[in-house]
């Protein structure tokens, strides 16, 4: 159940080459989220249960606030989007909050539309990949980037098609 939500802006008065002309967010699957909350929250239940007064392993609580911290922070990464933002200029790939990719459309060599297992890249999310980054959102189709000097980028999304072929259309000059 990935949602995924491409936009393609109107331009607007005012509007300039830098505004974006495809915005696709892609989200972890909503299965895979739910579970890992689940996992974390017993994790934590579990680890409060053992250091109660009078538990089993009746000992400094101290650690339980981290360790509630530490599982926040997890599901807030494996919550975040993954954003895809192409423009007259550049291709801009984000995803947990901290990883920000920026190529300028006159590096991308080739754009391909390729099929992805998430198991191949070892599972979703931020997967280094071939000399570049792979954005993976789940088994579907991606767009596969590749610039002149030889990285290789991936991007999942149902769109990718769509994107792929905008991209080559721009390339051309006939978008």
């Amino acid at each position: 159940m990935e949602r995924s939500s491409p936009t393609a802006r109107p331009a607007a008065p005012g509007d300039t080459a830098h505004d974006s002309m495809i915005r696709i967010v892609e989200w972890c699957p909503r299965w895979l989220v739910l579970g890992m909350a689940l996992v974390l929250l017993g994790v934590d239940l579990f680890v409060a249960w053992m250091v109660r007064p009078g538990g089993p392993e009746t000992g400094d609580a101290s650690a339980l606030p981290i360790l509630v911290l530490v599982s926040a922070i997890v599901m807030t990464f494996a919550a975040a989007p993954q954003t895809l933002v192409i423009t007259d200029e550049r291709i801009r790939m984000r995803a947990l909050y901290f990883v920000d990719v920026r190529i300028s459309r006159r590096e991308v060599a080739d754009v391909i539309v390729v099929d992805v297992r998430a198991g191949a890249f070892g599972g979703i999310g931020v997967r280094a990949a071939n000399g570049g980054l792979a954005f993976v959102s789940g088994s579907k189709p991606a767009i596969r980037l590749r610039t002149r000097s030889g990285r290789e980028y991936v991007f999942t999304t149902e769109d990718a098609r769509t994107v792929a072929a905008r991209l080559e259309d721009v390339r051309d000059g006939r978008g």
